[in-house]
């Protein structure tokens, strides 16, 4: 059986610093993170399917790629 040490906190478990130590740097005068020179993504996603995406406010489920057209559409011609 394993000890526990204290509760779980799921905001420390997933934050960025933990998932991906060294993408981020904090800017103490703007107090904010901008993203490091040294930036690696954690996943792979094709930008303007994501970008269809946000523009036509679906989530990546609805999103599928149009036969009749070279990129993802929600309305297919």
């Amino acid at each position: 059986m394993l000890a526990t040490t204290g509760s779980f906190n799921e905001a420390e478990a997933f934050s960025p610093r933990k998932l991906a130590p060294g993408n981020l740097e904090f800017d103490g005068s703007a107090k904010i993170y901008r993203r490091a020179e040294e930036f690696t993504p954690l996943f792979e996603h094709d930008p303007f399917r994501s970008l269809v995406a946000i523009a036509e406010r679906l989530g990546d489920a609805e999103v599928e790629t149009c036969p009749h057209t070279s990129g993802p559409s929600t309305r297919c011609a």
